[in-house]
């Protein structure tokens, strides 16, 4: 594999620090908590972690399952694998806490991929869609979507893969970073009041 774990400028796309992941490991979501990175690996059930200034390897923690999305939310994990569950877990141990089913409208909605939080909203991007749902974590009811469709470049047809992958809080402004596999672009978002 090329996955790679890299500090960058969203300005300019400078990269100022980066670690190559084993080449066995399909590198996924990330999240910042206490202080450490904690990255999720595809298909290989191990949590990488990282030092947040360093990126020095700290451990590695089992997983069950696959992962692809992670965000921190009331001192824990919330991962997801592509299903329309999200799975909480403890930070120092991965032991499993619960999962709760998201919904819209009454019904399920899988593919979640990767997740944002900002303050008491979770963002999950919907694998291979222009969609990212708002989630209310209490009821695991979708309550509103972002359609990010007019961001995608054009010939995104030529390339499955490059479909919305990435999101990202800058929490001075209260922008979001949008990006994709393959895209040669980071899109900064401003979402507008919610009320």
């Amino acid at each position: 594999g090329k996955s790679s774990l890299r500090i960058s400028e969203p300005e300019t796309g400078k990269v100022s620090k980066r670690r190559m992941l084993d080449p066995s490991l399909f590198g996924e979501g990330l999240a910042e908590f206490n202080g450490r990175l904690y990255q999720l690996t595809w298909r290989e059930n191990v949590v990488l972690v990282y030092d947040r200034d360093t990126l020095r390897s700290l451990r590695t923690l089992p997983l069950a399952g696959e992962g692809w999305g992670i965000a921190v939310a009331n001192n824990q994990l919330v991962i997801s694998d592509g299903t329309d569950k999200l799975h909480f877990y403890d930070p120092s141990t991965m032991n499993f806490i619960r999962s709760i089913p998201i919904r819209h409208n009454g019904k399920a909605v899988y593919r979640l991929n990767e997740l944002e939080m900002i303050g008491d909203r979770r963002y999950a991007n919907i694998w291979e869609s222009d969609y990212i749902a708002r989630i209310d974590l209490e009821r695991g009811e979708v309550t509103g979507w972002i359609d990010a469709s007019a961001l995608y470049p054009r010939n995104r047809e030529q390339n499955r893969q490059q479909v919305l992958n990435g999101i990202a809080h800058n929490p001075e402004t209260g922008h979001l970073y949008l990006t994709a596999k393959n895209w040669p672009h980071l899109f900064e978002i401003r979402l507008k009041d919610e009320g």
